[in-house]
């Protein structure tokens, strides 16, 4: 099996990420991996069972796959100001970066969103074992996710990424971060146990800019995030929920 995590940034995407990365691992070798490119990625497999990527980006072809059916995908999704927020507070990119960046997402997203779990961060944040339930069934595992999710929590991901360091040998430098190289947990990756909202940690005028530039995103987002009510707030979905061209 092939498994996409395609989730958006700072959503909880590494959560899914290990949680499916995990649950493969109950039926099979697992490769797993951060990357845009399939090709590359399947030709570093070594012929394990399953292949798990994560990136917010893909190439033209793994969109095309995940389009046609042939790579089971999941994506976590957040609101778009605190999603910004967050970049600059954990990487330390600028404003128009992470403006950027977002944008970018949310018309992958809007590309392939009928075609996979859609997961909003809030059920990743408030019912991280439900989450987990609900991606083993979308993987057609039978195992006990839960329990996966739990060693995965908020609280555990708080604990590991403050205690990694540069000098660990699990982990991989990237200059400007740092990330375990098997959970692909970052430093700092939770920044904070408490919540953070953007509406709260950000200028006045930061807020402003992000909400004028990315006000086409953030209206495709909410219509996502009603369509997505109920179930747990997850479900696959076959809905119309689109960007429109010139968004």
């Amino acid at each position: 099996m092939i498994v996409f995590i395609a989730g958006m940034q700072r959503s909880g995407s590494t959560f899914a990420f290990n949680l499916a990365r995990e649950l493969l691992s109950r039926t099979g070798t697992v490769h797993a991996e951060p990357s845009m490119i399939i090709q590359d990625v399947l030709a570093r497999s070594g012929g394990a069972d399953h292949v798990v990527l994560k990136a917010h980006i893909p190439d033209a072809l793994l969109i095309s796959l995940v389009r046609h059916g042939a790579v089971k995908t999941i994506c976590t999704y957040r609101a778009t100001e605190d999603s910004v927020a967050s970049l600059m507070d954990t990487f330390g990119f600028d404003l128009d970066n992470s403006i950027a960046r977002v944008r970018a997402w949310c018309r992958m997203y809007s590309a392939i969103r009928r075609s996979s779990l859609n997961i909003p961060y809030e059920a990743v944040r408030h019912r991280p074992e439900s989450v987990g339930s609900r991606v083993a069934a979308h993987l057609g595992i039978v195992a006990d996710a839960a329990a996966i999710a739990r060693i995965y929590s908020r609280e555990r991901a708080f604990a590991a990424s403050h205690a990694m360091t540069i000098r660990d040998p699990d982990v991989v430098n990237l200059g400007f971060t740092f990330f375990h190289r098997e959970t692909y947990l970052h430093r700092r990756h939770v920044s904070s146990l408490r919540d953070r909202v953007a509406s709260r940690e950000l200028p006045v005028a930061d807020l402003n800019r992000i909400r004028a530039a990315l006000s086409d995103e953030i209206a495709f987002l909410n219509r996502c995030a009603t369509e997505d009510e109920g179930g747990d707030d997850i479900r696959a979905t076959s809905s119309a929920c689109s960007l429109s061209p010139d968004g």
